[in-house]
């Protein structure tokens, strides 16, 4: 037999054995775990006011469970509530303003919810605050309120249903990161941060909780159309950034609907996957970076290059944080960000 022909039938023999093994170890686990279902769950939503909160809501509504949402503007909340009540079952559905980097906010809806639905039974750690913009013109303040969006909210939510999921021996938890918590976002460095902290808090809060029967999923997506860079916060060459930004999460092929990337986070949480990473070119880059992260981040570097620099001279290029809708122009108003005007609309974003 030929070298080539060797060859050619190890790496079948690989390629067939690495399948199996796959198959063997999804199918194992799915059998330990079962499968999950959202039926008759009381299930709570942080951010669930708008954008890939409300999508999730939606579904879980859909699907037959109890849903709670929290957000801190009463208006979008009762708003949110109001069309989630009339897609359930009455009394099914409860609304409530709430800070997540506020503890005692969190304790106060959380008792609301458990004495209107009983236990929560899943949780999605969804609340986000999206900020862009180059290094010089962030604030210590950019990074601290990344963290307490991303990080210690999820904490203090997670501490609170944790006890109640580990009496019970069953429950979940869904962290929604972003592909900016595994590979780090050019002029998006605090919200990179954030992310990162609650990548690595999500990870090593399911190593400890899977013996209690509580399985915590960490989603990941890349770009996908929710509506919300209406509300980032866009800090530097605001309408350059902005526009920017918009565009690239209006592109089909680059960017997932909402609603997809809803749907492949709670089959996660079904089978009790760790993680989910969406869509796929993202997942990409994300196996990418992490096999070859010197190249992969000289490449980031290339593209930082490109990359408008903060107004002003060095040492002084602090500018004011403007929200989206502030800053809109031809450009970003235009053909080329039509999907992400049209998901702003479907999910209370305007």
């Amino acid at each position: 037999m030929s070298l080539s022909s060797k060859l050619a039938r190890t790496a079948v023999a690989a390629t067939l054995t690495a399948a199996g093994t796959a198959a063997g170890y999804k199918l194992t686990t799915r059998v330990l775990r079962g499968r999950y279902s959202f039926a008759g769950k009381t299930c709570v939503v942080t951010g669930g006011s708008r954008g890939f909160g409300l999508v999730i809501a939606r579904k879980l509504v859909r699907a037959g469970a109890a849903v709670a949402i929290c957000a801190r503007d009463a208006d979008q909340v009762r708003r949110a509530a109001d069309e989630l009540a009339r897609r359930g079952e009455p009394g099914r559905v409860v609304g409530g303003v709430c800070d997540v980097t506020n503890r005692e906010d969190v304790r106060r809806f959380l008792k609301t919810v458990t004495e209107a639905l009983g236990p929560v039974d899943l949780l999605v750690n969804n609340a986000g605050l999206i900020s862009f913009g180059p290094q010089a013109s962030l604030t210590a303040g950019d990074y601290e309120n990344s963290l307490a969006t991303h990080f210690w909210g999820p904490y203090f939510f997670s501490e609170e249903v944790l006890p109640m999921m580990k009496r019970r021996r069953s429950g979940r938890i869904l962290n929604v990161a972003s592909i900016g918590g595994r590979v780090p976002l050019v002029h998006g460095n605090a919200y990179t941060v954030g992310k990162h902290a609650l990548v690595g808090y999500s990870e090593g809060l399911r190593s400890e909780a899977v013996k209690f029967g509580v399985y915590v999923t960490t989603v990941c997506p890349g770009l996908m159309r929710t509506g919300s860079p209406r509300h980032a916060l866009i800090r530097g060459k605001h309408e350059v950034e902005y526009a920017g930004f918009k565009i690239l999460d209006s592109l089909p092929g680059l960017s997932c609907s909402a609603e997809y990337a809803a749907d492949a986070a709670l089959e996660a949480v079904k089978d009790g996957r760790a993680e989910v990473i969406t869509p796929w070119p993202f997942a990409a880059v994300a196996t990418f970076h992490g096999v070859f992260r010197n190249f992969s981040l000289d490449l980031l570097g290339l593209l930082g290059r490109a990359m408008p620099d903060a107004p002003g001279p060095i040492g002084d290029q602090v500018t004011a944080a403007k929200k989206g809708y502030e800053v809109e122009t031809p450009l970003s108003r235009s053909a080329l960000t039509g999907l992400t005007e049209r998901a702003a609309v479907r999910n209370n974003e305007v």
